[in-house]
């Protein structure tokens, strides 16, 4: 099947237009400079990395690149040494629970996302839902006891309301952010084979 690759990138932009305006009319305490929650795997709707990648051949100039490509070598051997292989066990409450996992040993060995670079993020203006939907409503001193922590239920709503709506574009995956862009700055099979979520 043959997808338009122009009109799945500007739906997700759409998408994550609509969502800054519903995240951005609560108020609440994140701030440039602030990365706490940046110390976990993200992961993003495969299609999500259509606009970033647009955005990283258009507007991230070479020595950010190169700077975020090493950090996703290292980002990429921490993930071979850690993230538990499933064998022939991929069922979806395993895959889920391998992630939980990893996600917490990323958390406790203070693993940046690779495109934090000096406390900024380097893709901001094409981050996934996951990042634009991870807000702290009462104080940022909770991110950082607990950078894993979940978002109010009002927000996690709103997370869902449009991760269902990201989840509906043809062969949607559920994917770690490094993982989807390696190819975009020149690695190829650089992370160990692992499943995938299909989302429909």
């Amino acid at each position: 099947m043959n997808f338009n690759f122009e009109l799945i990138s500007k739906e997700i932009k759409r998408v994550h237009c609509d969502l800054d305006k519903d995240i951005g009319a609560i108020k609440n305490q994140c701030r440039k400079g602030c990365s706490h929650c940046c110390y976990q795997p993200i992961e993003i709707v495969s299609h999500e990395e259509l606009p970033i990648v647009e955005f990283i051949r258009s507007e991230m100039n070479h020595d950010l690149y190169l700077i975020v490509r090493r950090q996703i070598a290292l980002w990429a051997a921490h993930f071979n040494e850690h993230y538990v292989d499933l064998g022939s066990n991929k069922t979806i409450n395993n895959i889920s629970e391998v992630n939980r996992i990893y996600r917490e040993k990323v958390n406790s060995d203070k693993l940046a996302c690779p495109f934090l670079v000096n406390n900024l993020c380097s893709i901001y203006k094409a981050r996934p839902l996951a990042c634009r939907s991870h807000i702290e409503i009462e104080s940022a001193t909770k991110c950082e006891n607990d950078g894993l922590r979940e978002p109010m239920n009002n927000v996690q709503e709103i997370r869902i309301e449009y991760f269902k709506k990201l989840s509906k574009l043809p062969n949607s995956t559920l994917r770690y952010l490094p993982v989807a862009l390696s190819t975009t700055f020149g690695f190829n099979n650089i992370f160990k084979p692992h499943p995938m979520l299909r989302l429909n």
